[in-house]
């Protein structure tokens, strides 16, 4: 389904599934990464003024949290709403 972390392949190689036609949305996914940021940005700032780690810990911790939470929410956010317009797009056949 995804030909690279975060983007959805042209076509399913399974069952041929046109899945660029689908995909929509893609503007609101900026609005997630800014979501997922904002979180991050939240719990790092908790975290510094509770036990004020060293720099280097912020950047040990905080990099790969901050490459898993975009890439894996905007899967997350991209797998959805591909869903919602197959089901919004067979329904509109269906009632054809």
């Amino acid at each position: 389904m995804f030909e690279a972390p975060a983007r959805i392949a042209f076509k399913c190689s399974a069952c041929g599934l046109k899945l660029a036609e689908l995909e929509k949305g893609a503007r609101l996914a900026g609005l997630i990464t800014i979501v997922v940021a904002a979180l991050l940005i939240s719990a790092a700032i908790a975290l510094d003024i509770a036990v004020r780690p060293p720099l280097w810990l912020h950047a040990v911790i905080w990099i790969p949290l901050t490459i898993g939470g975009v890439i894996g929410s905007l899967r997350l956010f991209k797998v959805t709403m591909l869903y919602s317009s197959y089901e919004h797009r067979r329904t509109d056949i269906s009632e054809e």
